[in-house]
């Protein structure tokens, strides 16, 4: 069986740099994008399980990205989790956009792992 692969979209190399690390103790594969269009072609191409996406990107936000996923028919069953720092988007903004949960920053291993669960099971350390 393949590897469980999570397209990681953020645009700070630091937090890319952590979720990557905490995704990769976990033998997965990590796909990475830096900005919101960078991720819908890196997501139309290697058609990742689950994406992280981050609701504050240059450009098209992170938001704008999930629902242009779940528009496309070929994208619409991969589950998106938000990431953001801010208050706003709220979570129940992000429900609306497509996402099936959202991420308060800073990102720690237990609030990953409660968000990955329904879809890949990931072991507390």
């Amino acid at each position: 069986m393949p590897p469980f692969k999570i397209l990681c979209v953020e645009d700070h190399k630091s937090s890319l740099l952590v979720l990557e690390r905490m995704l990769m103790s976990r033998a997965v594969t990590v796909l990475q994008a830096t900005n919101a269009e960078e991720g819908l072609v890196i997501a139309r191409e290697q058609k990742p399980d689950l994406i992280l996406m981050d609701l504050m990107l240059p450009g098209m936000d992170g938001l704008t990205a999930t629902r242009q996923l779940k528009a496309d028919p070929e994208m619409n069953h991969i589950p998106i989790i938000a990431i953001s720092a801010a208050e706003r988007p709220s979570p129940q903004d992000c429900l609306d956009a497509g996402c099936v949960d959202h991420i308060a920053k800073p990102v720690t291993m237990a609030k990953l792992t409660q968000a990955l669960n329904p879809y890949f099971k990931v072991p507390n350390k």
